[in-house]
């Protein structure tokens, strides 16, 4: 098979693919966190922390992404991608602040050193994941960003501008 058929090929049955690794553990999430209880501060920590559970799937299909961009040298997707990963870094470095501040608020209740333990553990689990999503999802959107808009030729078929031959 021509090399130049293969990512045209393969570009949007990945897409797709990846589509699904970011939009089915997003619905495996709701559904498993029904009735939505908003208001109730219990409900929110417990959700929020399961939420930090279903984040890898969608980085991985991100990075999946990401690299059929770059691959087939599609800079729209690469913009789409970059846009969506800042504007997602953003929701989720409020959502981890509202955490934190759900988590104050809750310890205070855990009573016994029995309970606290685990509680401050799952906490804990939950922020370090946040922090990890929030890092990667900012550098791989505007290191995404800058490659989208980078109009250099990438080496194949380039003429030199200064020849050795006479």
């Amino acid at each position: 098979m021509d090399q130049d058929q293969t990512f045209p090929r393969l570009k949007w049955p990945l897409y797709l693919i990846a589509i699904g690794l970011i939009v089915i553990p997003f619905v495996d999430f709701l559904t498993s966190i029904l009735p939505l209880q908003p208001f109730d501060i219990k409900w929110r920590f417990s959700a929020v922390a399961l939420f930090s559970g279903f984040l890898f799937t969608p980085l991985l299909a991100i990075a999946l992404i990401a690299l059929m961009s770059a691959l087939a040298e599609d800079r729209v997707s690469l913009r789409v991608l970059s846009i969506f990963n800042l504007v997602f870094t953003v929701v989720l470095i409020i959502l981890m602040v509202l955490y934190l501040l759900d988590v104050f608020q809750i310890r205070h209740e855990v009573v016994g050193t029995d309970e606290r333990l685990p509680f401050d553990m799952s906490a804990i689990r939950a922020f370090v994941k946040y922090i990890f999503t929030i890092f990667v999802l900012a550098y791989t959107g505007i290191a995404g960003f800058r490659a989208s808009k980078d109009r250099r030729p990438r080496g194949r078929g380039t003429t030199p501008l200064v020849s050795t031959q006479g």
